[in-house]
């Protein structure tokens, strides 16, 4: 990652896969409250 501190650069990668799954399932309401809790 470029100079983000690690845990920062895991989080936006988990950021980034919670919102690919919900693009994939929208109705996933668990999925969309985990990344409201991310970001």
């Amino acid at each position: 990652a470029p100079d983000l501190p690690e845990d920062l650069y895991h989080l936006i990668k988990k950021a980034v896969a919670v919102r690919k799954h919900l693009e994939r399932n929208r109705k996933d309401k668990d999925a969309k409250f985990r990344l409201i809790l991310v970001e």
